[in-house]
């Protein structure tokens, strides 16, 4: 089983840096914000996807400040970084709607082992203004993202649609897929809470991780296997590391 859940010490320390980071950016803004909604502190009720386009039309837009805006073409070009921008602006915004699960974003993340940070600090350099300076401007985004309902984010030539609640109910796949509208079939109806304090899905994750592309017929049957692996993990730890193998390696070859 430990051979499973070897992972590099830089894993704990990004997320060490992660958890701290976004407790300032929730702390700064929660300590004179009293815009609660208390709609976000459980799990959202799912949007249809035909309620797409009505979103749309909907949806409030808010725009970023000038040093913010100043990275808007790198989050064109890099995905990654873009992620990283939206994941932080999101959890810093749940964290004001939502204070009693402040911390559920930013755990799920490193349960999940997510590259947090890794795509925003490869765009950063010199021409980027200064790191206080953006964080500043992710800030002052999450706190005028509403609590309940879409948002256009605009941040220079970046645009994204997103709902805080509907994010944080299908996170960690949000993650890649900010628009998401509704929460994995995998998550069994779990709420986020719940999932991120599971050390099973740690070990899901491990062992079928969500960082790096694959075939869409893929997908369903990753996030089936997961599930079968969070379920095995409780038994001893040589029956239930040999039957994860085999639950990974019934997967088709391009899958696992």
């Amino acid at each position: 089983m430990r051979v499973l859940l070897t992972r590099p010490r830089l894993l704990l320390i990004v997320a060490g840096l992660f958890t701290a980071l976004l407790s300032v950016l929730v702390a700064k803004r929660t300590a004179n914000n009293g815009d609660h909604a208390s709609s976000v502190a459980g799990t959202p009720s799912s949007t249809s996807p035909h309620d797409h386009d009505h979103d749309h039309a909907s949806a409030h837009e808010v725009e970023a400040n000038q040093a913010l805006s100043l990275i808007g073409p790198s989050l064109v070009s890099t995905p990654e970084a873009a992620n990283d921008v939206v994941f932080l602006a999101v959890a810093a915004a749940y964290g004001r709607c939502a204070p009693a699960h402040a911390h559920e974003l930013g755990a799920m993340a490193a349960r999940a082992r997510l590259p947090v940070l890794a795509g925003l600090t490869s765009i950063l350099g010199p021409h980027t203004g200064s790191r206080s300076a953006l964080l500043a401007g992710i800030r002052e985004l999450a706190s005028r993202l509403p609590c309940d309902g879409p948002v256009d984010v605009s941040i220079g030539s970046f645009r994204q649609h997103v709902t805080v609640g509907a994010y944080a109910a299908a996170f960690p796949d949000s993650y890649f897929d900010p628009s998401l509208s509704s929460a994995s079939a995998e998550f069994g109806g779990r709420s986020l809470a719940e999932r991120a304090t599971d050390t099973c899905n740690g070990v899901a994750y491990a062992v079928l991780p969500l960082d790096a592309p694959r075939a869409w017929q893929c997908t369903a049957l990753r996030a089936e296997a997961r599930r079968r692996v969070a379920g095995l993990c409780s038994g001893t730890a040589d029956a239930a590391a040999q039957q994860i193998r085999d639950a990974v390696m019934r997967l088709p070859s391009t899958c696992q």
